[in-house]
This record gives C-alpha cells, structure tokens and sequence, in this order.
C-alpha cells in the first residue's frame, strides 16, 4: 500500500499537498471518488440490484 501511495504522489495527481506517502493515498483516493461517485451510487446500481433479485426469487 506504501508503494501504491508513493506511485500516486510520483504522477503529482495533488502531490504538492501531500505531507506524507499515506496523506497522498488518502487524497487521491478522495479526489477519485469524488470524480467517479455518482457512477457508484446506489441510485445507478438500484435497476442492477433490482433485476439480479429478481432472477434469484423467481
């Protein structure tokens, strides 16, 4: 996981507002989901979820 950070920090995604290796993994991180969360969210995954229970009840 330290070398996952230390990759992260060496790209500079917010390298210049890490204190340490793990500070960056942790805002990279953040700044990922953030971008990404709404193709995450439970609202977009509902119909998925939905169907599946579906074929599994019936």
């Amino acid at each position: 996981m330290h070398n996952t950070a230390l990759l992260l920090c060496n790209y500079r995604i917010i390298a210049d507002k890490c204190t340490s290796a793990m500070d960056c993994l942790y805002e990279n991180f953040n700044k990922l989901f953030k971008e990404y969360e709404h193709e995450y969210s439970t609202h977009s995954i509902y119909p998925t979820l939905v169907f599946w229970n579906e074929l599994l009840v019936n």
